[in-house]
């Protein structure tokens, strides 16, 4: 399995197919300044939460 940092890399979802990504994190607005739309929150085997943003191919072209 290979992991790519879409931050880093935002082209590399369309060139591999993807049309929606998501993410776990604990950030709280930063990641809706991106196009991303928080969903949930979701829980890890280890007991702890994170929220779950999802973001498609036309909406997620960020830079840090």
């Amino acid at each position: 399995m290979q992991i790519i940092n879409v931050r880093e890399h935002p082209e590399y979802k369309e060139k591999a197919g993807f049309n929606k990504v998501f993410l776990c994190t604990d950030h709280i607005g930063y990641y809706e300044k991106y196009g991303f739309t928080y969903i949930d929150d979701g829980y890890h085997p280890w007991g702890s939460s994170s929220r779950i943003y999802e973001s498609n191919n036309q909406n997620n072209h960020f830079s840090v």
